[in-house]
């Protein structure tokens, strides 16, 4: 396959990572980088009943790749309630209902969540970007429906990166911000992730 066929049009913009080429360490683009990546072969994040083994080309075990994308999918579903719950009408209504009175405070503990699920998907969408300077992930688009795009179409750009940190950084902000949203807002928005291991797994993150 030649490299122009392997490279997008617009390569060149894209972030270099460094990998070894003939016993040379060579900084090349994403599109490249991914083609080369050596897995540990362990899921990064660390378990319990200790090291437990990732699936092929990925750097987390299936548990922990289907709780990520719990995570993302959870946080866009809840994300118009949360926006709802950021400003409640005088009435104790939601901004769906009735239009808000300015009068009303904002609602500081959901600024805290909303500011939390932010930063954890702004990080992955600039890296996405950066990496894939092709896609228009952000344009037009809010938190919420990025982190839907993310869990849907780039779970295995998170999963298989040249940069096991991407993983091992990236998985303990989305979680932490995940399971921060209250239960109020979208009861059927939030599942309980099916690792058992998640708390320990936040500890131990990076280790590989």
């Amino acid at each position: 396959m030649t490299e122009s066929r392997v490279l997008p049009a617009n390569w060149r913009l894209a972030k270099r990572y460094p990998v070894v080429v003939d016993g040379r360490v060579r900084m090349v683009p994403y599109a490249l980088a991914r083609r080369v990546v050596r897995f540990s072969g362990w899921c990064v994040t660390g378990h319990d009943d200790g090291s437990v083994q990732a699936e092929r080309g990925s750097w987390l075990c299936w548990r922990c790749r289907d709780d990520l994308q719990r995570a993302l999918l959870g946080i866009e579903r809840s994300w118009p309630a949360l926006q709802d719950l950021l400003h409640p009408t005088k009435s104790g209504g939601q901004v769906g209902s009735k239009s808000v009175d300015p009068a009303v405070p904002v609602e500081l503990a959901i600024v805290d969540v909303t500011t939390k699920i932010e930063l954890a998907v702004s990080g992955l969408a600039s890296q996405l970007l950066e990496d894939r300077p092709d896609l228009r992930l952000a344009r037009g688009r809010n938190t919420g429906t990025i982190a839907g795009a993310i869990g849907r179409w780039h779970l295995t750009w998170i999963t298989s990166h040249p940069s096991s940190s991407l993983v091992a950084d990236g998985l303990p902000e989305v979680w932490d911000a995940w399971l921060a949203i209250p239960r109020d807002a979208g009861q059927l928005a939030w599942v309980p992730p099916i690792n058992r291991w998640i708390d320990r797994a936040k500890e131990r993150c990076g280790q590989s």
